[in-house]
Parts: structure tokens; C-alpha cells; sequence
């Protein structure tokens, strides 16, 4: 007799957004107890949980109120599990909120970045894969894109949008190292947890890996390839030991998941979602489109593309925005 594994998923509630929380609940909560905090079980409060996953833009993890309503979430469950979104970077750096994310682990609090947890419950074995993921923006839509996101703005080592690094290779000496002057630092400590140390690489090795101008657009979309990299392989290396895997990325996986139906086929799609029907997981749960697939849609969407994977979101959004589907109690069961 199969039993089943209750987990709960919330993403995009943005606890520090200027229309959301800011202007309604200006004060509240802040200088409460977890317990005394009535506003956070009208956000999120689902019952009798095993595990809670969030796929991002919960809140700054500089302020208090994000803790606040995270240590609130493992009340409600045996382990949390975190992904950041975009926006848990904003007026700070990758390397900086990481950091601030590792410090604050326990064990039931878990944050994922390009990172799997391995879940033994009873006996069945879970991955959890998680990752932020970004996006991958050619570089021809890149002017209208800027003017529609803000990453490129608030995350350091995207900031140099069009600010491009020097990098000198020699022409005639492919195996030469090239020389690399970086006007933000923040960038070169991106690359090297990628795995592109600029200092190592030659002109051959920057070709090989797409690095075109080494602006805020390469660094961005190489962040994206060393997640979607990541990620693959680890959903293979599940499969291969019979683990169930279940995929967490604030970014969605393919288009046809990406916001509202109006803007599935613009530009702005890029900056939204990936291109990924090749990766099939047993479960995706992903956000940061303030926009959940109706099951009718996702059906077709099954029966034509041929997915296996299960999808799942649960996104509040903002409130100025129209909130599509939203529950605050949303809970889904994983055989076992």
C-alpha cells in the first residue's frame, strides 16, 4: 500500500514589495513573535506538511521580516527546503546573499543554489535539485529586455550591462592566456564558482564557452548555462539510482509556462522562462511568473509535447497584479 509524502509550495510572495506589504502592513510583524504573527498564516499556512519547498522572491534576506516568515514556515513542516529568486539578490550580490543564505542553514532549513539535498523518507530516496536558473537572452533582444527587468540594475554582477570588461587575448597564440582587467569585481567571483576562470582560459576557451563582449548579458546567461547544466546532469544521476527527483527553479523550465498566454509568444519571454522540454524530472516546481498553468492548458500541453514531468507553482505575485489562482494552503502528495 503506497503512502504519500505531503509537500507544500509557495513562491513569489514578496514580502518587501512596495505594493504588497510595504504600503498595507507597514509595521506589522516586525517587532512580533513567529507565533503572535497573524499576517503570515493568511499568506501561507498549509496543514500537516512533511516538507515545504519555496521557489523564490520570498523577501530580502536582508530584512527581518524575511527570517521571520521562514523560521514561521518550519513551524509548519519537518524540513524547508529554499531556492532564492532574482529578487533575494536585489541591492546586493550572488556571492554576498549566498553567503548570508549558508550561514543561516539548520536543519530543517535548507537553501539550494546549483545544489541537490538528498531526502531519505522511509526509505524512499528524493533529490531535491535546486537553482535559481536565470534565463538564456540573445544578445539581439537584450536593449528591449533591459528595459523591462531589473536584474540587470540590482544584482552586482549583472550590473555591467553594457559595461564591457577587458579582456585581451592574442590573436595569433591560442594557447596564450588572456589578459582580463575587470571593472566589476563582483563578475570575476561569478565566473570562477562557474567554473570560467578568465585568468586560466585563452582565446579558444572564451569562444568554446560563448563569452562574446563579457558583459552583464554574458555573465547573466552563463549563470543560466552552468545552471541548466547542473541541473540536467543531476536529474540523469537520479534516474540512474532509482531516486524520485523533483526539480526547484524560481525561473520557469519552457515557454509555455511562461506568464499569461498574451505574452507567451513577445520578447519578454526570454527574460521570463527557459527552454528545457528535454529535461524531465518525476516533479518541476518553479515561479517567478506570477502566472499558474491552468490544468486544462497543461494537459494539452502533456499530451503534445510528450512530458512526463509533473509541473507545479503556486505564485502569489504582487498585488497591483491580478492574483491568479493563489492557495494559501497548497499542499500536493508524492507517492511512495
Amino acid at each position: 500500500m503506497s503512502s504519500l509524502i505531503k509537500i507544500g509550495v509557495c513562491s513569489d510572495i514578496h514580502l518587501d514589495d512596495k505594493y504588497s506589504f510595504t504600503n498595507i502592513y507597514p509595521l506589522q510583524c516586525e517587532n512580533s513573535t513567529v507565533k503572535d504573527c497573524d499576517l503570515f498564516t493568511k499568506l501561507f499556512n498549509p496543514k500537516d506538511c512533511d516538507i515545504i519547498i519555496t521557489a523564490g522572491d520570498m523577501g530580502s534576506p536582508l530584512k527581518t521580516r524575511y527570517w521571520q516568515f521562514m523560521n514561521y514556515l518550519t513551524t509548519k513542516c519537518k524540513l524547508l527546503v529554499s531556492i532564492p529568486g532574482n529578487h533575494e539578490y536585489d541591492e546586493s550580490s550572488i556571492e554576498e546573499i549566498t553567503k548570508l543564505l549558508m550561514s543561516k542553514e539548520t536543519d530543517k532549513m535548507k537553501f539550494l543554489l546549483n545544489d541537490t539535498l538528498t531526502v531519505n523518507f522511509e526509505g524512499h530516496m528524493i533529490d531535491i535539485i535546486g537553482a535559481t536558473l536565470w534565463s538564456q537572452i540573445p544578445r539581439k533582444y537584450a536593449e528591449n529586455i533591459k528595459m523591462v527587468v531589473n536584474e540587470f540594475e540590482d544584482i552586482k554582477e549583472f550590473s555591467s550591462f553594457n559595461d564591457v570588461e577587458v579582456v585581451s587575448c592574442p590573436k595569433n597564440a591560442s594557447k596564450k592566456l588572456c589578459e582580463v582587467t575587470l571593472k566589476n569585481p563582483a563578475s570575476l567571483t561569478l565566473l570562477n564558482s562557474l567554473g570560467l576562470p578568465l585568468e586560466k582560459m585563452t582565446r579558444a576557451d572564451l569562444i568554446k564557452n560563448h563569452i562574446l563582449k563579457l558583459d552583464g548579458l554574458d555573465i547573466y546567461n552563463q549563470a543560466n548555462k552552468f545552471s541548466v547544466e547542473y541541473i540536467r546532469s543531476k536529474v540523469n544521476e537520479s534516474r540512474k539510482n532509482n531516486h524520485t527527483s523533483i526539480v526547484v527553479t524560481h525561473y520557469p523550465p519552457f515557454y509555455n509556462l511562461c506568464h499569461d498566454l498574451k505574452y507567451r509568444h513577445k520578447i519578454s519571454q526570454y527574460s521570463y522562462s527557459n527552454n528545457l522540454v528535454d529535461i524531465q524530472p518525476d516533479v518541476w516546481i518553479y515561479g517567478h511568473s506570477h502566472y499558474d498553468i491552468d490544468t486544462e492548458h497543461m494537459y494539452k500541453l502533456y499530451s503534445k509535447l510528450k512530458i512526463n514531468t509533473t509541473y507545479i507553482s503556486n505564485q502569489r505575485g504582487n498585488l497591483e497584479r491580478p492574483k491568479i489562482k493563489f492557495d494559501p494552503t497548497f499542499k500536493f502528495g508524492l507517492d511512495y
